[in-house]
């Protein structure tokens, strides 16, 4: 049974897993799971020390984060949104959560692409929000893109030294 910590997450249906990294030397997992307030979205992290069975909360912590992070998603309404992804960069001591998704635009849904980035291993901050969006206007795609298939046999003959190999696509 998991030991219970004050800063513990309390599981509600609003909470998604999305996945876990686990840290063989210290013998413990990470977690990431979304919670959803209405159409925005915060990245939760919890960890589980598998030498105490401690499971804790250890992203977000600090009313700061939690305010960095609402008023950095303000402009964005999320539609759908695929599976989190966690990493750790064990050189910059750093977590990087990314995020995919469409926005909440009902006349034209634009993808977006959400990274955050967490410094410190025990006790997480956020260092930065990089929000990717497409604010274009997209038109649809006129001709199917050509498909090569590089299995294919490819006999070149009388090349010499100097040949341009470049093929201009129509997109």
């Amino acid at each position: 049974m998991l030991s219970q910590n004050s800063q513990n997450l309390h599981l509600s249906d609003k909470l998604r897993f999305e996945q876990n990294w686990f840290f063989p030397e210290k013998k413990e997992t990470i977690f990431l799971y979304t919670t959803f307030n209405g159409d925005q979205l915060i990245p939760v992290l919890c960890k589980l020390d598998l030498n105490t069975l401690d499971y804790t909360q250890i992203f977000p912590l600090f009313q700061e984060d939690y305010t960095n992070l609402s008023q950095s998603l303000l402009n964005i309404s999320v539609s759908e949104i695929n599976k989190g992804v966690i990493t750790y960069n064990t050189d910059s001591k750093k977590y990087l959560i990314v995020y995919s998704g469409l926005d909440n635009n009902p006349s034209n849904p634009q993808p977006f692409v959400l990274e955050f980035v967490l410094t410190d291993w025990d006790s997480p901050r956020l260092e930065s929000i990089k929000i990717y969006k497409d604010t274009t206007s997209t038109q649809g795609i006129l001709t199917p893109p050509l498909v090569l298939n590089v299995n294919a046999n490819l006999m070149l003959t009388n090349i010499q030294r100097g040949t341009n190999f470049g093929v201009q696509l129509p997109i």
